[in-house]
């Protein structure tokens, strides 16, 4: 079912996965196309492809600039820039690349009013082609910095876009990988195998497939495809996604059939496709699913096969012209994208295809295929149907889960890993196998460093870098101003040294050829003294040459090499390469960690990670190398995963808190997928190192694993309580304090009440009351009268003091009584 189309016959090229969703297409006026107008006027377009607007059918244009020339191929790379890169080949031998970013920043009606030679967002053009039609051109998907080319004359070429020396981006530089190539005829299509970046295919006009492999620099095998299929013409090839041996080719219209050939026996193909009834003109192996091959033709016929049976999938709706060219969507499965002379460029879907007889649909594709049967609710208990039954139902809980693949793939490493002693030739094996050459190398380097030097100089070929065309003689002595001399001053000097050698005057001697800037002479003049002369004499000329020519890096790094101080070379713009690996090959002792750890310091603040990681690995600064990830801002699973690499192979613990905050988080992770025991690990470190976070989960975990109290106690502790009366009880004790006060005086008044009333009756009646005064009350002090036991309660008995309960269960801190006792009623 079309999702989307637009009236344009174009080469096309969907937008690299990583680009993200909603998909872009980058579409080119193709090659012997013409509009209603005649016009012969070419663009590169971008289109939207947004599948969920339903209510639109058109591609809408969001950038546009003008090409040169119409083209064979469009092809986008991910590389060099946030958009990525666009490739277009030409018919007039020229690859024309360009920066996405700025073919958007056109707008879509860009390139309408350009006038100028050179297209907006143009980056670079090759040439190589010049005078052949270049129908063949291709980046590569593993390493997206290189692409290849080739043309009508059987030619065929490998380039880079990235700097050797730096590992920056570059203009296209060719890459000379097999000499002496034979020349099997024009090329028509050629294709990068998409796992391995040094395979990669040519189909050719004479019916031969080329396989080349770059590493190896050789030709694999070539297969003759034209011998075996009726004298078939091959119009595209594409390899298999999964069966890394396998590609399919299509044939002209002598021979419409698509092929299923296989490397290793490369004679006859394993099985034919047949259905078109006119030559294959475009191929699509589904990354997605790798049981589909997409195919159109000549016939206007789109359709899709499963290449493992032969047999037809289903089939688009046919467009009734010649069509251009077939492609999956890299993000969404089931959408594809075909071009023809209508001229119509549709997106299309193969999930809603309307099929009948033979054509029906034998198999599902994966991605509308259930994983498995299961369902969980919210207890984390999963139902899942038993293995090889459809009707027993087993139950399991998440936390006994298996890990993810991820973690499954980190856990199975270490316990790898860890199997090799360290510095044993099987762990350095083992590194070189797991793609960890520089960890091979440096675990290998125990005994001397040239395994270090080996990695570090592989693929060297030259020493000399960033020189271009014509600046090779700027380096030698005779174009040095300063040994310009002329005849009489050299006469002059030449008399002058001559006498202070007859003098037995050395040192003048060596001081004044160096000041006349003739150290060739002073060398000689100094051997005659020799040690401590000769030492100064070369110290002077490195400062002579550092100052005047620093390009004589070689001079440079004999000085460095000669003193020990590698300062200069840091601080020089020359290779890091080569000063780590003069580095590595002569400094020794202490000192050795200490200039890797200065270069690395100065590349990381030119932020040239790759090389600072480099040496702070020779310097077995494992917590350098955390912060190199830090700044990279790499995920925390990656980090524990390299920095306990790291630590295993260099036998140096980190300890930094971005480290800890990584172990926190990823052992947080591990925890809500169901693996604590896996967990707990990385949690421990993190709180060893001081995390926060992480000693709070241990100190809740201790419980369920049993974990050793932390030396430095819980991360938490009890909130002091001032001894500081507050405001409220300040108040409370004055106003009793009044209160009592008031007591006080009512009852004295009292008191004396009783008294005069008592007086007052002895003089009424003198016979019946005793000749002494009226018994006078003891006036006991404030805090004495009103001293409040705790313990009573109004119109109760006192309780009991400690040491004489009447039960006896208590006993006294100053001893039991002799004899047990009850307190005076």
């Amino acid at each position: 079912m079309r999702l989307k189309n637009t009236a344009l016959c174009c080469a096309f090229a969907w937008s690299p996965a990583v680009l993200g969703n909603p998909p872009l297409l980058a579409t080119a006026s193709y090659s012997g196309s013409m509009d209603e107008n005649f016009s012969t006027d070419a663009f590169l377009e971008i289109r939207l492809v947004d599948v969920k607007v339903t209510d639109e059918t058109e591609l809408p244009v969001v950038g546009r600039v003008r090409l040169p020339d119409r083209v064979h191929r469009v092809d986008w790379s991910p590389y060099a820039g946030p958009q990525g890169i666009i490739g277009v080949s030409c018919g007039n031998g020229c690859v024309y690349i360009f920066s996405a970013a700025e073919v958007l920043a056109a707008g879509p009606s860009g390139g309408s009013e350009e006038v100028s030679d050179r297209p907006r967002g143009l980056l670079w053009m090759v040439r190589e082609h010049a005078g052949s039609a270049v129908r063949g051109f291709h980046f590569n998907p593993s390493k997206p910095h290189f692409f290849a080319t080739g043309a009508d004359d059987g030619v065929w070429r490998v380039w880079t876009l990235q700097d050797g020396a730096t590992g920056g981006v570059c203009a296209p530089t060719r890459i000379s990988v097999i000499s002496n190539v034979p020349n099997s005829g024009a090329i028509v299509h050629l294709q990068w195998h998409p796992k391995y970046a040094h395979i990669f295919a040519t189909a050719t006009v004479n019916g031969v497939v080329n396989v080349w492999n770059l590493k190896m620099a050789t030709r694999v095998t070539a297969l003759n495809v034209s011998k075996a299929s009726h004298k078939g013409q091959i119009t595209a090839i594409a390899w298999n996604p999964t069966a890394a041996t396998q590609l399919v080719v299509g044939l002209d219209d002598g021979h419409p059939v698509l092929q299923v050939w296989d490397l290793r026996t490369g004679v006859v193909p394993l099985r034919e496709m047949a259905g078109h009834t006119r030559g294959i003109t475009g191929l699509a192996w589904s990354e997605q699913e790798s049981s589909m091959v997409a195919s159109c033709g000549g016939d206007g016929r789109t359709m899709w096969w499963d290449p493992n049976t032969g047999s037809k999938l289903g089939e688009l709706q046919p467009v009734g012209e010649y069509l251009v060219d077939v492609q999956w969507c890299p993000v969404l499965p089931a959408v594809i994208a075909t071009s023809s002379f209508t001229p119509l460029l549709c997106v299309s879907t193969a999930q809603d295809v309307s099929s009948s007889g033979s054509d029906k649909l034998g198999t599902v594709p994966k991605w509308l295929s259930k994983p498995c049967g299961a369902s969980v609710n919210m207890s984390l208990v999963v139902a899942s149907l038993a293995l090889g039954t459809d009707r027993e139902v087993v139950l399991s809980s998440l936390n006994g889960a298996p890990m993810s693949p991820k973690t499954t793939e980190d856990q199975r490493m270490f316990e790898q890993l860890s199997q090799f002693p360290s510095g044993s030739a099987e762990r350095t094996q083992w590194l070189s196998d797991t793609h960890h050459e520089l960890l091979a190398a440096f675990s290998s380097a125990q005994n001397s460093r040239q395994p270090i030097l080996d990695f570090l100089n592989k693929g060297v070929t030259s020493t000399k870098s960033g020189a271009g065309p014509g600046f090779g003689k700027l380096g030698e002595d005779d174009d040095d101003p300063f040994t310009a001399i002329s005849h009489e001053s050299q006469k002059s000097y030449e008399d002058r040294t001559s006498e202070l050698i007859v003098s037995g005057k050395i040192e003048e001697a060596v001081d004044l050829c160096m000041d006349e800037r003739c150290f060739d002479d002073a060398f000689a003049v100094a051997f005659l003294s020799g040690g401590e002369m000769v030492r100064k004499v070369h110290q002077r000329y490195i400062a002579h040459v550092t100052a005047t020519n620093p390009k004589k890096r070689h001079v440079l790094y004999a000085g460095a090499i000669a003193s020990g101080d590698f300062r200069g070379l840091i601080q020089a713009n020359v290779p890091w390469k080569e000063v780590l690996s003069a580095i590595v090959a002569f400094v020794m002792g202490d000192g050795f960690a200490g200039a890797c750890n200065l270069l690395g310091d100065a590349l990381r603040d030119q932020q040239n990670y790759e090389g600072a990681y480099h040496c702070y690995v020779c310097a077995s600064n494992v917590n350098a190398v955390v912060d190199l990830w830090r700044l990279e801002n790499r995920p925390s699973r990656e980090v524990v995963q390299d920095t306990i690499l790291l630590e295993e192979t260099t036998q140096h613990a980190a300890s930094g808190e971005y480290l800890a905050h990584c172990m926190c988080d990823y052992g947080v992770k591990l925890l809500t997928d169901g693996h604590p025991k896996e967990a707990v690990q990385y949690l421990q470190r993190a709180a060893r190192i001081g995390d926060h976070t992480a000693t709070v989960l241990v100190d809740r975990m201790k419980y369920l694993f049993n974990l050793p109290q932390p030396e430095n106690g819980p991360p938490y502790a009890p909130a002091p309580v001032s001894d500081v009366q507050s405001p409220a009880c300040q108040a409370f004790l004055a106003a009793a304090e009044e209160r009592q006060k008031r007591e006080l005086q009512e009852q004295q008044a009292q008191i004396q009440a009783q008294a005069v009333a008592l007086h007052q009756q002895q003089q009424q009646h003198p016979s019946s009351m005793p000749s002494h005064g009226p018994p006078q009350p003891p006036v006991l002090p404030l805090q004495s009268q009103y001293h409040v036991n705790p313990m009573a309660m109004p119109g109760q008995p006192p309780p009991p003091q400690p040491g004489y309960l009447p039960s006896g269960g208590y006993t006294s801190p100053m001893g039991a009584p002799a004899v047990a006792s009850r307190p005076p009623q």
